[in-house]
C-alpha cells in the first residue's frame, strides 16, 4: 500500500491531469506446477484458455493514461462482481478510508462486473460511472439499431484506419442516467465471422448424428438427447438458432427414425438476412448532461487497462506463474505491476514528445545499444575488467533525448 501511495504521488506530480478516471478490471494468470503451498491457487475459467492449470487473479485499476492507481490479488475462482464493493472500499472511494486521493473519479468498467447490483452500489454512494451492463440491453432497441444507418439521429464517429462507429443518446431507464446506443461496424464483422464458425461446426455435428440415427447406430431417444444437450453446452445459443425435430419410429417406445433440423431466423423475422444486433452495445453513464461521442469516448479509454494487462501477460512476460508459494506468487505479480509503471511512464513521455511508439518497438530498437564488460589478464597476471557503453545509434539519441536521460555512463575499470 505504501509503495502504491507513493507511485501515484510521483505519477501526480511528474504527469499532472485534471482527468479523474478509475478504469477497473479482472484477469487471471496460470501457475505452472501443483502450486500447494498457495492457498490462493485454484481452479477457474482461464482467459488464456489454460484450465487445466491452478489460477490468480489480479485486480488493476488505472487512470485514463494507462498509470496503475490499485491492484489486487485474488484466488483464481474468484466471482468478478463480488471484487468490485471490496476493491472500492480498500481504495477509498466508498467508507471512511480515502486513499486514493482522485476526489470525486468516474470509474468506467466492462460488463463482466457491471451486474444490477454493482450499478446500485455506485450510485447510491454517490459515485459515477460509465459501463456496459451485463444482458442483453441491445434487444430493447431492435428497432433503432435496424435503422441505424438511415437514422438522422445517430452520429457517425469516424477513427483513422479503423470502422465507423454510430453513436445515439438516449434517456436512460435508471433515473439520472443516459444510454448511448453504439453500432461498430468492426466488431459487427468479428461477431459475424465468430458466429458463422460455431454455427458451421454446428451444422456439421448435427449432420454427423442425423446420419448416424439413420444408419440405425443409435436409435435411443435418451441418448439423443442427451448428445442435444452437449451442443446446447458446448455452443452458446444453440437452442435459440436451431430448431431440432426427433422422428419417433413407429411402433416403438423411445426409438428415434430421423432427427430434422433447421436454422431458426432471428427474432422471429424470415425476412431477417442476418442479425441486426451484431456489433451493436449500449453504454449506460450517470455522466447525462456529456453528448453521445463524449460518453463513447469516455468508455473506450477502458482500453487503457486492457492495454496494461496485455502489456503484464506478454511484453513484461507475467506469465506463467512459477512460484509455488503464496508470498513469492503474490510478490511476483507486484513487482509485475511496478515494471509496467515503468513501461507506461516511458511510454507516456514518448506520447508527449511526438512519439507514439508502443513499448514492445521501443525495446526492440534500444537493444542494440549496450554496455560491455572486456576481460583480459596481462603479461603479469593480473586480470582486468573494463566496463564500458557503447557509442550511440541515432536511434538510439533520439529515444535518450524525449526521454530526458543521459546516455554517457563513465568508463569503470577494476583489476
Amino acid at each position: 500500500e505504501k509503495i502504491e501511495e507513493r507511485l501515484r504521488s510521483r505519477f501526480r506530480r511528474l504527469h499532472p491531469s485534471d482527468c479523474q478516471l478509475f478504469l477497473f478490471d479482472l484477469t487471471n494468470f496460470h501457475l505452472e506446477g501443483q502450486a500447494l503451498g498457495n492457498t490462493m491457487a485454484r481452479r477457474g475459467k482461464s482467459k488464456q484458455k489454460r484450465s487445466d492449470c491452478q489460477l490468480l487473479s489480479l485486480a488493476l485499476a488505472v487512470d485514463s493514461r494507462g498509470f496503475p492507481l490499485f491492484s489486487r490479488m485474488y484466488p483464481g475462482n474468484v466471482s468478478e462482481p463480488g471484487t468490485l464493493e471490496d476493491i472500492l472500499t480498500e481504495a477509498g472511494l466508498i467508507g471512511d478510508q480515502p486513499r486514493l486521493n482522485l476526489g470525486t473519479p468516474v470509474v468506467v468498467m466492462d460488463r463482466g462486473i457491471a451486474t444490477a447490483d454493482n450499478i446500485g452500489l455506485l450510485a447510491a454512494n454517490g459515485i459515477s460511472y460509465t459501463l456496459i451492463e451485463r444482458g442483453p440491453r441491445n434487444r430493447q432497441y431492435l428497432e433503432q439499431f435496424r435503422n441505424a444507418e438511415n437514422d438522422p439521429e445517430f452520429t457517425r464517429i469516424k477513427r483513422d484506419g479503423q470502422p465507423d462507429v454510430l453513436v445515439k443518446k438516449v434517456e436512460g431507464e435508471r433515473e439520472g442516467t443516459a444510454e448511448v446506443l453504439c453500432v461498430s461496424h468492426g466488431k459487427r464483422l468479428k461477431e459475424k465471422a465468430m458466429a458463422g464458425q460455431w454455427e458451421e461446426r454446428a451444422c456439421e455435428d448435427l449432420l454427423q448424428l442425423q446420419q448416424s440415427i439413420r444408419k440405425g447406430n443409435i436409435k435411443s431417444k435418451d441418448k439423443i438427447i442427451r448428445k442435444l444437450g452437449r451442443l446446447d453446452e458446448r455452443f452458446a445459443g444453440f437452442a435459440k438458432r436451431f430448431a431440432v425435430e426427433l422422428v419417433p419410429e413407429e411402433g416403438k417406445d423411445g426409438r428415434v427414425a430421423d432427427l430434422k433440423f433447421e436454422r431458426k431466423p432471428f427474432f422471429d423475422l424470415p425476412d431477417e438476412e442476418e442479425n441486426p444486433l451484431l456489433g451493436t452495445y449500449v453504454i449506460e453513464s450517470a455522466l447525462k448532461d456529456l453528448g453521445a461521442e463524449e460518453i463513447w469516448r469516455l468508455y473506450m479509454t477502458l482500453t487503457r487497462v486492457e492495454a496494461a494487462f496485455h502489456a503484464l501477460k506478454t511484453d513484461l512476460g507475467t506469465r506463467p506463474v512459477h512460484h509455488q508459494l503464496e508470498e513469492r506468487t503474490s510478490g511476483h505479480l507486484f513487482i509485475s505491476v511496478l515494471a509496467y509503471s515503468l513501461l507506461a511512464s516511458i511510454e507516456h513521455r514518448l506520447k508527449e514528445a511526438g512519439d507514439h511508439r508502443c513499448w514492445r518497438t521501443i525495446r526492440a530498437r534500444m537493444m542494440t545499444h549496450q554496455r560491455t564488460t572486456v576481460i583480459f589478464t596481462d603479461e603479469t597476471n593480473t586480470v582486468h575488467h573494463i566496463r564500458q557503453t557503447g557509442m550511440p545509434e541515432p536511434v538510439h539519441s533520439e529515444v535518450y533525448r524525449k526521454l530526458g536521460v543521459a546516455y554517457r555512463v563513465d568508463r569503470r575499470k577494476e583489476t
